[in-house]
């Protein structure tokens, strides 16, 4: 974001400064023009800038060079600092701008949005009223699921992370700079403070950049060391002028190549933001400590031109239109051409000047604001409780279905003695932490669900048991009517409200491992004293069939054990994770698998996967080579570890979120249909399939479940069939437990 823009407490002008008020630094305002165009020719995927983010690590460093200028020239001035008229200068600064963009995005979103999308546009304005967006963003993107999805539909207030940053360091910083106000040589407690702060701060980053990547990227204990870089460059302040001039002239243009250089070389799969991290902080720290105009051979002849100086000035509002005109745009057009893109960032320049002349600096200068602290910070919660206020009636706001009901999708089945299905059993779950000696983690036991009586088990083993063929015959009708239905049913099932969250339990009972985990508890279901042994393994695609099983795992008396990772294919190949960087820990996590799979020795293993992309790989039509090269050795393994195995192939992809199309078409479902040669990714179908064939595995095609000879579903009946992207939900997963019986108990 664009920092606060006051003095850093240098009250001489010099001839070398631009006009702008006491102690103004024309070699900062130029300094927030390379960041933001760097932000900009990131987002808008101009030129070769992919590392271009690191414009807002330029701004951390200004941002805390300025506000700690500022306080410590207030308490050397005033022997006090007013925390009230800070915070105050702070509302009127940065309050209005965002404001206006907050409710501005939504009131766009009205028109260029859909729905279910304008909803979730409507939670996240909410988090950046408050300043909590971060966070926000921080846990949904921990969730490799949320960041797939956060990826096809970003949200236009995604920027608001760092402006979330900034508003907590304003908040805590001005603190502790209070506290120390009073020790007896408080420059060298500050000093201390500073110093000890950032220590920590950076081995946090440098920590969880590796094992929580995304929250080291979002929260500000992980990333306060940048903010303080700057805190510390205004400590040291006057004492700059003892460094000779030429070398402060070398520093200030080494610091702009080192910008400039850390966004060509900071790549998306880059770590970050750890050790890369420090190359444009430490390189924007050498540009202020330069010191602009006291150093005339410095790189202050080229910040000071009069482009950079209006980009500067108006660089905060540039930031809060810019990314809400991309991802508006893109949301109602589809992927922009470079017109598109260049007209778009036109626009956000012309947003930026009206905003600053109407609405940013008529506030931030007013005198009766500016009169008594209090009205600020009451204009400033009024801001946020306007905010607050739109993006609550934003969400709170029903989602148009339909008028007419349609039945629930029935196979017709006579299931005979069917005691021991449980349509809620995702709901209900409970699991019972023990101790498992084998474990390093506790164990997830699901052993709290009780097996069935011998009169219930007999019961069952009477039933009639459906070949695939019956079923899918019986489906047929209803695939058929749902891909041709022309309206949402008034009944969908789940909601709209409701179908992100229609989730297996083990998404929270610590049965699916997060990223970075490699240990898994122990996690047993249906009967754990079962001599009928069946293991579920895989990533996040075969987690989306536990409730099937588990359905079947009750119903049969199995002993169901799952070993499933989100993001980790049961293949042997990289991928890659929410930030675009290689996972490291799946190559432990199969080998972990395998172990337990020695150890349990089950009867039947059934194993699914995503069909990545491959990210980073060159050729498309290599996929299938890639694919089989890479699954035939997990294939043979998993052969040795029991005497069937099953491989599920994927379900069909979505090339975006099904529920998006659906809230928007309510009355023409039928634009959400899928095309199946599309959905299917035949290149990898063929990979699965050559590989099963080459290692004796049993294979089953479950697109062959929601779709007709050329189309896809994405409703059955009243189902909606997927909660986000790419997964199935809960709900529909149990529909078809049927079809899971039909291909697992033959091979038992």
């Amino acid at each position: 974001m664009g920092p606060p823009r006051e003095a850093d407490g240098r009250r001489r002008r010099t001839p070398h400064e631009s006009p702008g008020g006491p102690g103004f630094r024309a070699d900062i305002e130029g300094l927030r023009a390379i960041a933001v165009i760097l932000v900009i020719l990131y987002h808008f995927e101009i030129g070769p800038f992919e590392g271009g983010l690191v414009g807002v690590d330029v701004f951390f460093v200004l941002s805390g060079f300025l506000i700690t200028s500022l306080l410590v020239r207030e308490m050397q001035r005033t022997d006090h600092i007013s925390l009230a008229n800070f915070w105050a200068r702070r509302m009127r600064r940065l309050l209005p701008a965002s404001a206006l963009v907050i409710v501005a995005t939504l009131v766009a979103g009205r028109a260029l949005l859909s729905p279910i999308e304008l909803r979730n546009l409507g939670h996240d304005a909410l988090a950046a009223s408050t300043f909590v967006i971060n966070m926000v963003f921080g846990r949904r993107a921990s969730d490799y699921l949320g960041a797939q999805a956060a990826e096809a539909s970003p949200s236009a207030l995604l920027h608001f992370w760092s402006l979330a940053v900034e508003e907590q360091f304003y908040v805590i910083w001005p603190l502790i700079v209070f506290s120390l106000r009073r020790a007896h040589d408080r420059m060298r407690a500050l000093g201390t403070a500073v110093g000890g702060l950032l220590v920590i701060s950076l081995v946090a980053s440098l920590f969880y950049t590796d094992r929580a990547p995304v929250w080291a990227f979002y929260l500000l204990p992980t990333r306060a060391w940048e903010l303080l870089v700057g805190a510390g460059l205004a400590l040291i302040g006057a004492r700059v002028v003892r460094i000779p001039e030429q070398v402060r002239a070398a520093m200030g243009w080494a610091g702009i190549g080192g910008i400039v250089i850390a966004s060509l070389i900071i790549e998306k799969s880059t770590p970050f933001p750890g050790v890369a991290a420090l190359l444009p902080v430490l390189a924007t720290a050498a540009v202020v400590a330069a010191g602009g105009a006291i150093t005339p051979r410095g790189p202050l002849a080229l910040l000071r031109a009069v482009p950079l100086q209006w980009i500067g000035r108006h660089s905060y509002a540039i930031y809060l239109w810019h990314w809400p005109v991309f991802v508006l745009a893109s949301a109602k057009w589809g992927p922009l051409s470079m017109a598109q893109r260049v007209g778009g960032i036109a626009i956000s320049g012309a947003l930026a000047a009206i905003s600053l002349v109407l609405l940013e600096d008529p506030v931030r200068h007013s005198r009766w604001l500016s009169e008594f602290p209090r009205r600020s910070i009451a204009m400033g919660a009024c801001l946020v409780a306007v905010g607050a206020l739109v993006s609550v009636v934003t969400f709170r706001q029903s989602i148009a279905t339909g008028t007419t009901e349609v039945a629930a999708p029935d196979l017709g089945l006579d299931t005979g003695g069917d005691a021991g299905a449980d349509t809620d059993v995702d709901n209900e779950a409970d699991t019972d932490p023990t101790t498992d000696p084998g474990s390093e983690a506790p164990t997830a036991s699901a052993a709290t669900t009780p097996a069935a009586p011998a009169s219930t088990t007999a019961a069952v083993d009477a039933s009639r048991l459906y070949t695939l063929d019956e079923l899918l015959e019986r489906n047929a009708p209803i695939v058929r009517a749902a891909i041709d239905a022309s309206e949402v049913p008034a009944n969908l099932t789940p909601g709209f409200d409701d179908i992100s969250k229609d989730l297996p339990s083990i998404y929270t009972d610590g049965c699916l491992l997060d990223p970075g985990q490699v240990k898994a508890p122990e996690c047993v279901f249906g009967d754990p004293n079962s001599s009928t042994r069946v293991a579920l393994v895989g990533d996040s695609h075969a987690a989306q069939w536990f409730p099937a099983f588990e359905q079947v795992a009750k119903k049969r008396g199995w002993r169901l054990t799952i070993h499933v990772k989100k993001g980790c294919a049961m293949a042997e190949f990289v991928t890659y994770d929410e930030s675009n960087r290689r996972r490291t820990e799946c190559g432990p996590w199969r080998k972990d698998v395998m172990s337990r799979l020695d150890r349990e020795k089950p009867d039947l293993i059934v194993t699914a996967t995503y069909r990545y992309r491959l990210t980073n790989r060159p050729a498309r039509a290599d996929a299938k080579s890639v694919w089989t090269k890479a699954l035939t050795p997990t294939l043979t393994q998993l052969s040795t570890k029991a005497p069937k195995v099953l491989f599920l192939g994927d379900i069909p992809h979505p090339e975006s979120w099904p529920a998006t199309c659906l809230s928007r078409n309510s009355g023409s479902a039928q634009k959400c249909v899928m095309t199946r040669s599309k959905a299917e990714r035949k290149p990898v179908v063929d990979a699965e399939i050559a590989a099963s064939e080459a290692t004796g595995v049993a294979y089953e095609k479950v697109s062959d479940w929601m779709c007709d000879d050329t189309r896809c579903a994405v409703m059955l009946g009243n189902i909606q069939l997927y909660r986000d992207d790419n997964h199935i939900g809960a709900t529909a997963s149990r529909y078809f437990a049927p079809f899971v019986e039909a291909v697992t108990v033959p091979r038992l």
